[in-house]
């Protein structure tokens, strides 16, 4: 659990050239669409999706880049808080 110095919406704000859009899939089948940043941190590489878009990620789950172009398997998920709420799901790889 991470603690964010502003808002994930305000971060995502600030980021928004690198934002990607991902689909995201549970047992091949899609659950979701949502924009979301390629990050790297002490716990490893993920990508970061606003909680309030209720991406709904679990374990196991695939993230696809929109072209298909890369493909991630969901290992581990965390989240990070501002101001003591959830606001930032990190789907680590």
């Amino acid at each position: 659990m991470g603690i964010l110095p502003v808002p994930a919406k305000l971060f995502f704000e600030d980021f928004s050239n690198d934002l990607l859009t991902y689909e995201i899939f549970n047992l091949q089948e899609q659950i979701g669409v949502f924009k979301g940043l390629e990050n790297t941190d002490e716990s490893g590489k993920h990508i970061e999706f606003l909680v309030e878009d209720k991406p709904n990620i679990q374990v196991g789950n695939t993230i696809t880049t929109q072209d298909k172009l890369n493909t991630y398997t969901v290992k581990n998920i965390e989240y990070d808080h501002y101001d003591g709420k959830p606001e930032l799901i990190k789907a680590y790889y």
